[in-house]
Protein backbone atom coordinates (compact mmCIF):
# COMPACT_ATOMS: atom_id res chain seq x y z
CA UNK A 1 0.00 0.00 0.00
CA UNK A 2 1.26 3.23 -1.02
CA UNK A 3 0.92 6.84 0.00
CA UNK A 4 1.24 6.16 3.82
CA UNK A 5 4.99 7.12 4.54
CA UNK A 6 3.84 10.58 6.48
CA UNK A 7 1.03 8.55 8.44
CA UNK A 8 3.78 6.41 9.36
CA UNK A 9 6.18 9.19 10.48
CA UNK A 10 3.79 11.04 12.27
CA UNK A 11 3.17 7.78 14.69
CA UNK A 12 7.12 7.30 15.00
CA UNK A 13 10.09 8.90 16.64
CA UNK A 14 13.01 10.18 15.04
CA UNK A 15 16.17 8.64 16.43
CA UNK A 16 19.45 10.56 15.44
CA UNK A 17 21.49 7.33 17.58
CA UNK A 18 22.20 5.44 20.86
CA UNK A 19 22.64 6.94 24.18
CA UNK A 20 24.78 4.76 26.09
CA UNK A 21 24.42 4.60 29.88
CA UNK A 22 28.39 3.13 30.92
CA UNK A 23 28.90 1.96 34.60
CA UNK A 24 29.80 4.58 36.99
CA UNK A 25 27.40 7.02 35.62
CA UNK A 26 29.69 7.99 32.52
CA UNK A 27 27.31 8.51 28.88
CA UNK A 28 28.46 8.50 25.35
CA UNK A 29 26.56 8.66 22.82
CA UNK A 30 27.13 7.46 19.32
CA UNK A 31 25.23 8.77 15.84
CA UNK A 32 23.62 6.25 13.84
CA UNK A 33 25.12 7.22 11.00
CA UNK A 34 27.84 9.71 9.84
CA UNK A 35 25.92 12.33 7.82
CA UNK A 36 22.99 12.67 10.42
CA UNK A 37 20.52 10.37 9.33
CA UNK A 38 17.29 8.97 11.23
CA UNK A 39 16.23 5.74 12.50
CA UNK A 40 12.03 5.84 12.96
CA UNK A 41 11.32 3.83 16.19
CA UNK A 42 7.15 2.91 15.96
CA UNK A 43 4.94 1.81 18.07
CA UNK A 44 3.35 -1.38 16.78
CA UNK A 45 -0.04 -1.63 17.96
CA UNK A 46 -0.17 1.65 16.45
CA UNK A 47 1.85 0.83 13.44
CA UNK A 48 -0.59 -2.38 12.50
CA UNK A 49 -3.90 -0.07 13.57
CA UNK A 50 -2.43 2.30 10.52
CA UNK A 51 -2.42 -0.93 8.27
CA UNK A 52 -5.29 -1.67 8.63
CA UNK A 53 -7.37 0.90 8.37
CA UNK A 54 -5.46 1.87 5.07
CA UNK A 55 -6.36 -2.10 4.15
CA UNK A 56 -9.85 -1.30 5.09
CA UNK A 57 -10.09 0.58 1.67
CA UNK A 58 -10.18 -2.36 -0.50
CA UNK A 59 -13.07 -4.48 -0.65
CA UNK A 60 -11.53 -7.73 -1.66
CA UNK A 61 -9.83 -7.67 1.95
CA UNK A 62 -12.19 -8.43 5.20
CA UNK A 63 -10.60 -9.05 8.52
CA UNK A 64 -12.04 -11.42 11.30
CA UNK A 65 -10.79 -10.73 14.72
CA UNK A 66 -10.47 -12.82 18.15
CA UNK A 67 -9.64 -16.07 16.29
CA UNK A 68 -7.13 -18.11 16.80
CA UNK A 69 -5.66 -20.24 14.21
CA UNK A 70 -4.83 -23.80 15.99
CA UNK A 71 -4.60 -26.28 12.81
CA UNK A 72 -3.98 -26.32 8.85
CA UNK A 73 -4.90 -29.32 7.37
CA UNK A 74 -2.52 -29.52 4.32
CA UNK A 75 -4.20 -32.42 2.62
CA UNK A 76 -7.34 -30.85 3.20
CA UNK A 77 -6.56 -27.53 2.40
CA UNK A 78 -8.36 -25.80 5.29
CA UNK A 79 -7.54 -23.66 8.64
CA UNK A 80 -8.93 -24.41 12.09
CA UNK A 81 -9.56 -21.84 14.48
CA UNK A 82 -11.38 -21.28 17.39
CA UNK A 83 -12.90 -18.05 18.76
CA UNK A 84 -12.09 -16.95 21.63
CA UNK A 85 -13.56 -13.86 24.43
CA UNK A 86 -12.65 -10.51 23.64
CA UNK A 87 -11.06 -10.48 27.45
CA UNK A 88 -9.24 -14.23 27.12
CA UNK A 89 -6.11 -14.43 24.40
CA UNK A 90 -4.97 -17.67 24.44
CA UNK A 91 -6.95 -18.39 27.70
CA UNK A 92 -9.44 -21.41 28.07
CA UNK A 93 -12.50 -19.17 28.61
CA UNK A 94 -15.11 -18.74 26.05
CA UNK A 95 -13.17 -20.67 23.58
CA UNK A 96 -15.88 -22.16 21.23
CA UNK A 97 -15.67 -25.65 19.01
CA UNK A 98 -13.28 -25.72 15.66
CA UNK A 99 -14.18 -23.67 12.72
CA UNK A 100 -12.99 -24.77 10.02
CA UNK A 101 -12.10 -22.55 6.88
CA UNK A 102 -11.02 -23.57 3.52
CA UNK A 103 -8.25 -21.72 1.37
CA UNK A 104 -7.21 -21.52 -1.97
CA UNK A 105 -3.35 -20.03 -1.46
CA UNK A 106 -2.31 -19.89 2.40
CA UNK A 107 0.14 -16.36 3.38
CA UNK A 108 1.13 -17.26 7.09
CA UNK A 109 3.26 -14.98 8.70
CA UNK A 110 1.84 -16.09 12.10
CA UNK A 111 5.60 -15.54 13.81
CA UNK A 112 7.99 -17.78 14.86
CA UNK A 113 5.67 -20.71 16.78
CA UNK A 114 3.56 -20.71 13.61
CA UNK A 115 1.21 -22.97 13.07
CA UNK A 116 1.83 -23.80 9.51
CA UNK A 117 5.37 -24.32 10.01
CA UNK A 118 4.36 -27.20 12.64
CA UNK A 119 1.93 -28.37 10.11
CA UNK A 120 4.79 -28.75 7.33
CA UNK A 121 6.99 -30.21 9.84
CA UNK A 122 4.72 -33.63 8.97
CA UNK A 123 6.12 -34.03 6.00
CA UNK A 124 9.94 -33.78 4.62
CA UNK A 125 10.99 -30.47 6.18
CA UNK A 126 14.12 -29.34 7.87
CA UNK A 127 13.83 -27.14 10.93
CA UNK A 128 16.16 -25.82 13.54
CA UNK A 129 15.61 -23.50 16.72
CA UNK A 130 18.42 -21.48 18.12
CA UNK A 131 18.21 -19.88 21.87
CA UNK A 132 19.85 -17.15 23.16
CA UNK A 133 20.82 -18.10 27.24
CA UNK A 134 18.60 -14.87 28.02
CA UNK A 135 15.03 -13.70 27.81
CA UNK A 136 13.40 -10.38 28.55
CA UNK A 137 10.61 -8.84 29.86
CA UNK A 138 8.90 -5.09 28.65
CA UNK A 139 9.14 -2.20 31.29
CA UNK A 140 7.93 1.05 30.40
CA UNK A 141 9.39 3.77 31.77
CA UNK A 142 7.10 7.10 32.59
CA UNK A 143 7.49 10.33 31.12
CA UNK A 144 9.00 12.87 33.53
CA UNK A 145 5.62 14.62 33.66
CA UNK A 146 4.48 11.16 35.02
CA UNK A 147 7.42 11.32 37.76
CA UNK A 148 9.94 9.16 35.25
CA UNK A 149 13.52 10.64 35.14
CA UNK A 150 15.15 12.58 32.38
CA UNK A 151 16.86 11.01 29.66
CA UNK A 152 18.06 12.06 26.37
CA UNK A 153 14.89 12.12 23.70
CA UNK A 154 15.90 11.18 19.90
CA UNK A 155 18.38 8.50 21.24
CA UNK A 156 17.61 4.79 21.61
CA UNK A 157 18.92 4.07 25.59
CA UNK A 158 20.91 1.49 26.27
CA UNK A 159 22.58 0.16 29.57
CA UNK A 160 25.52 -2.12 28.22
CA UNK A 161 26.28 -5.03 31.33
CA UNK A 162 27.99 -7.64 30.23
CA UNK A 163 25.96 -10.51 29.78
CA UNK A 164 22.71 -8.61 30.53
CA UNK A 165 21.43 -5.30 29.69
CA UNK A 166 18.69 -3.20 29.47
CA UNK A 167 17.45 -0.41 26.23
CA UNK A 168 14.64 1.93 26.10
CA UNK A 169 12.96 3.73 22.98
CA UNK A 170 11.13 6.79 23.36
CA UNK A 171 7.55 7.41 22.99
CA UNK A 172 5.46 10.67 21.56
CA UNK A 173 3.95 11.51 25.11
CA UNK A 174 7.71 11.68 26.58
CA UNK A 175 7.99 7.39 27.94
CA UNK A 176 10.13 4.84 27.01
CA UNK A 177 9.43 1.48 25.85
CA UNK A 178 12.18 -0.56 27.71
CA UNK A 179 13.00 -4.11 27.82
CA UNK A 180 15.65 -5.48 30.41
CA UNK A 181 17.67 -8.70 29.00
CA UNK A 182 18.73 -11.67 31.37
CA UNK A 183 19.99 -14.94 31.11
CA UNK A 184 17.61 -17.04 32.42
CA UNK A 185 19.57 -19.00 35.06
CA UNK A 186 22.84 -17.78 37.53
CA UNK A 187 23.20 -14.39 39.22
CA UNK A 188 21.82 -11.82 38.20
CA UNK A 189 19.09 -13.61 36.16
CA UNK A 190 15.75 -13.84 35.92
CA UNK A 191 15.69 -17.43 38.51
CA UNK A 192 17.26 -15.01 40.77
CA UNK A 193 15.72 -11.87 40.47
CA UNK A 194 12.32 -13.45 42.62
CA UNK A 195 11.67 -10.74 45.28
CA UNK A 196 11.29 -6.79 45.51
CA UNK A 197 14.48 -6.74 47.15
CA UNK A 198 15.91 -9.08 44.82
CA UNK A 199 14.85 -6.54 42.20
CA UNK A 200 16.33 -3.33 44.22
CA UNK A 201 19.82 -4.80 44.43
CA UNK A 202 19.65 -5.41 40.91
CA UNK A 203 18.72 -1.87 40.55
CA UNK A 204 21.14 -0.07 42.84
CA UNK A 205 24.22 -2.98 41.34
CA UNK A 206 23.47 -1.94 38.21
CA UNK A 207 21.21 0.45 37.02
CA UNK A 208 21.12 2.86 40.14
CA UNK A 209 19.81 5.79 38.01
CA UNK A 210 16.30 3.97 37.45
CA UNK A 211 16.24 3.72 41.59
CA UNK A 212 13.90 6.30 41.82
CA UNK A 213 11.72 3.80 39.62
CA UNK A 214 11.55 0.92 41.49
CA UNK A 215 8.27 1.31 42.58
CA UNK A 216 7.03 1.54 38.92
CA UNK A 217 9.43 -0.87 37.43
CA UNK A 218 8.95 -3.69 40.25
CA UNK A 219 5.62 -4.63 39.61
CA UNK A 220 6.01 -4.70 35.84
CA UNK A 221 8.70 -7.10 36.71
CA UNK A 222 7.33 -9.35 38.57
CA UNK A 223 3.81 -9.57 36.50
CA UNK A 224 5.40 -9.77 32.70
CA UNK A 225 6.07 -13.22 31.30
CA UNK A 226 9.83 -13.58 30.04
CA UNK A 227 10.08 -14.04 26.74
CA UNK A 228 12.34 -16.39 24.80
CA UNK A 229 15.06 -15.38 22.03
CA UNK A 230 15.34 -17.37 19.25
CA UNK A 231 16.77 -17.87 15.90
CA UNK A 232 14.39 -19.91 13.08
CA UNK A 233 15.52 -21.75 10.34
CA UNK A 234 13.54 -24.16 7.78
CA UNK A 235 13.08 -25.30 4.39
CA UNK A 236 11.02 -25.16 2.36
CA UNK A 237 9.07 -22.21 3.07
CA UNK A 238 6.59 -23.25 0.62
CA UNK A 239 4.53 -26.83 -0.60
CA UNK A 240 2.86 -27.18 -4.42
CA UNK A 241 2.81 -23.13 -5.03
CA UNK A 242 -0.24 -23.19 -2.37
CA UNK A 243 1.13 -22.48 0.74
CA UNK A 244 3.81 -19.81 2.21
CA UNK A 245 5.88 -19.09 5.20
CA UNK A 246 6.79 -15.40 5.71
CA UNK A 247 8.56 -13.19 8.26
CA UNK A 248 8.96 -14.82 11.48
CA UNK A 249 7.25 -17.74 10.63
CA UNK A 250 10.01 -18.62 8.29
CA UNK A 251 12.98 -16.75 9.55
CA UNK A 252 13.21 -15.77 12.95
CA UNK A 253 15.86 -13.79 14.32
CA UNK A 254 16.60 -12.08 18.06
CA UNK A 255 16.28 -8.38 18.25
CA UNK A 256 19.66 -7.22 18.56
CA UNK A 257 20.16 -5.13 15.24
CA UNK A 258 16.41 -4.20 14.82
CA UNK A 259 15.63 -5.50 11.78
CA UNK A 260 13.40 -8.04 12.09
CA UNK A 261 9.99 -6.17 11.12
CA UNK A 262 12.04 -4.28 8.28
CA UNK A 263 12.90 -7.65 7.24
CA UNK A 264 9.28 -8.94 6.88
CA UNK A 265 7.93 -6.22 5.14
CA UNK A 266 11.26 -6.85 2.79
CA UNK A 267 9.72 -10.20 1.87
CA UNK A 268 6.24 -8.69 1.18
CA UNK A 269 8.23 -6.51 -1.64
CA UNK A 270 10.24 -9.08 -3.00
CA UNK A 271 6.89 -11.86 -3.06
CA UNK A 272 5.11 -8.75 -5.10
CA UNK A 273 8.02 -8.53 -7.29
CA UNK A 274 8.32 -12.15 -7.57
CA UNK A 275 4.56 -12.95 -8.80
CA UNK A 276 5.07 -10.07 -10.91
CA UNK A 277 8.01 -11.59 -13.19
CA UNK A 278 6.61 -15.37 -13.05
CA UNK A 279 3.03 -13.34 -14.21
CA UNK A 280 1.13 -14.61 -10.45
CA UNK A 281 2.43 -18.47 -11.43
CA UNK A 282 3.00 -19.26 -8.08
CA UNK A 283 4.30 -22.46 -8.41
CA UNK A 284 7.66 -20.92 -9.68
CA UNK A 285 7.00 -17.38 -8.06
CA UNK A 286 7.27 -19.22 -4.57
CA UNK A 287 10.58 -21.38 -4.99
CA UNK A 288 12.05 -18.02 -6.65
CA UNK A 289 11.33 -15.88 -3.60
CA UNK A 290 12.28 -18.67 -1.12
CA UNK A 291 15.84 -18.30 -3.05
CA UNK A 292 16.07 -15.25 -3.78
CA UNK A 293 15.47 -14.67 0.45
CA UNK A 294 17.24 -16.88 2.11
CA UNK A 295 20.68 -16.31 1.74
CA UNK A 296 19.85 -12.36 3.38
CA UNK A 297 17.72 -13.86 6.06
CA UNK A 298 20.50 -16.15 7.00
CA UNK A 299 23.04 -13.31 7.10
CA UNK A 300 21.23 -11.17 8.99
CA UNK A 301 20.29 -13.92 11.81
CA UNK A 302 23.61 -14.06 12.18
CA UNK A 303 24.31 -10.89 11.97
CA UNK A 304 21.89 -10.19 14.82
CA UNK A 305 23.73 -12.96 16.87
CA UNK A 306 27.37 -11.69 16.30
CA UNK A 307 25.86 -7.70 17.51
CA UNK A 308 24.79 -9.39 20.59
CA UNK A 309 27.74 -11.35 21.20
CA UNK A 310 29.61 -7.99 20.17
CA UNK A 311 27.64 -6.36 23.34
CA UNK A 312 29.55 -9.13 25.48
CA UNK A 313 32.85 -8.51 23.80
CA UNK A 314 35.97 -8.74 26.71
CA UNK A 315 37.59 -5.28 25.96
CA UNK A 316 40.92 -6.41 24.18
CA UNK A 317 44.01 -4.13 24.33
CA UNK A 318 44.03 -3.88 20.43
CA UNK A 319 40.29 -2.54 20.21
CA UNK A 320 41.27 1.34 20.64
CA UNK A 321 43.67 0.38 17.65
CA UNK A 322 41.29 -1.38 15.72
CA UNK A 323 38.87 1.29 16.16
CA UNK A 324 41.33 3.87 15.11
CA UNK A 325 42.10 2.17 11.53
CA UNK A 326 38.38 1.44 11.30
CA UNK A 327 38.27 5.04 11.48
CA UNK A 328 40.73 5.83 8.93
CA UNK A 329 39.39 3.47 6.29
CA UNK A 330 36.24 5.51 6.17
CA UNK A 331 37.99 8.59 6.31
CA UNK A 332 40.54 7.74 3.19
CA UNK A 333 38.23 5.82 1.47
CA UNK A 334 34.52 6.97 2.39
CA UNK A 335 33.06 4.81 -0.67
CA UNK A 336 34.63 1.98 -0.18
CA UNK A 337 34.63 1.60 3.46
CA UNK A 338 31.12 2.60 5.30
CA UNK A 339 29.88 1.31 9.05
CA UNK A 340 28.02 -2.01 9.29
CA UNK A 341 25.16 -0.10 10.92
CA UNK A 342 25.08 2.78 7.95
CA UNK A 343 24.93 0.11 5.44
CA UNK A 344 22.13 -2.08 7.14
CA UNK A 345 19.58 0.79 7.88
CA UNK A 346 20.52 4.06 5.17
CA UNK A 347 20.87 1.57 2.25
CA UNK A 348 18.89 -1.17 0.50
CA UNK A 349 21.86 -3.01 0.11
CA UNK A 350 20.94 -6.47 0.79
CA UNK A 351 21.51 -8.05 3.70
CA UNK A 352 24.28 -11.22 2.29
CA UNK A 353 26.11 -8.49 0.43
CA UNK A 354 25.93 -6.28 4.07
CA UNK A 355 27.90 -9.19 5.57
CA UNK A 356 30.04 -9.93 3.22
CA UNK A 357 31.20 -6.34 2.77
CA UNK A 358 31.67 -6.46 6.93
CA UNK A 359 33.49 -9.55 6.81
CA UNK A 360 35.85 -7.98 4.08
CA UNK A 361 36.24 -5.11 5.76
CA UNK A 362 37.09 -6.53 9.51
CA UNK A 363 39.60 -8.95 8.16
CA UNK A 364 41.50 -5.45 6.36
CA UNK A 365 40.96 -3.85 9.61
CA UNK A 366 42.76 -7.19 11.38
CA UNK A 367 45.60 -7.19 8.64
CA UNK A 368 46.53 -3.58 9.17
CA UNK A 369 46.40 -3.97 13.50
CA UNK A 370 48.80 -6.80 12.94
CA UNK A 371 51.63 -5.01 10.52
CA UNK A 372 54.66 -4.51 11.93
CA UNK A 373 54.86 -0.89 11.48
CA UNK A 374 51.75 -0.86 14.21
CA UNK A 375 53.40 -2.82 16.25
CA UNK A 376 54.70 -0.18 18.78
CA UNK A 377 50.93 1.59 18.37
CA UNK A 378 49.96 4.46 15.80
CA UNK A 379 53.21 5.36 13.54
CA UNK A 380 53.75 9.04 12.43
CA UNK A 381 53.02 7.63 8.84
CA UNK A 382 49.75 5.34 9.67
CA UNK A 383 47.94 7.16 6.70
CA UNK A 384 50.27 6.53 4.11
CA UNK A 385 50.88 2.80 5.34
CA UNK A 386 47.03 2.28 5.24
CA UNK A 387 46.65 3.57 1.73
CA UNK A 388 49.75 1.54 0.44
CA UNK A 389 47.29 -1.18 1.62
CA UNK A 390 44.58 0.02 0.12
CA UNK A 391 46.10 0.32 -3.17
CA UNK A 392 46.66 -3.67 -2.68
Amino acid sequence: MHGLEEQVRRIGMPLGGRHIHLWRGDRLEQPYGRAGETIFSVDRARLQATLVEAARAYPQISFVWNHRCRWVDLDGARIGFTREADDSPGGAAGITEPVWIPYERLLAADGAFSVLRAALQEGRFEHQQFWLELGYKELRLPSVADGGIPLCDGHFQVWPRNRFFLTAFPNPDGSFTGSIFLPREGTPSFDSVRTEEDFRVLLRSFFPELMPLEAVLWPQFRDHPAAGLVTVRCRPWSRGGRVLLLGDAAHAVVPFFGQGMNCGFEDARVLDEALDAFGDDWSQALPWFEAERRPNVDALAAMSVQHYEHLNHRPDPLDPMRERVAQALERLAPSRFRPLYELVAFTSVPYATVQRLEQLRLALVEDIVHDPGFANGWPAGAENLIEQRLER
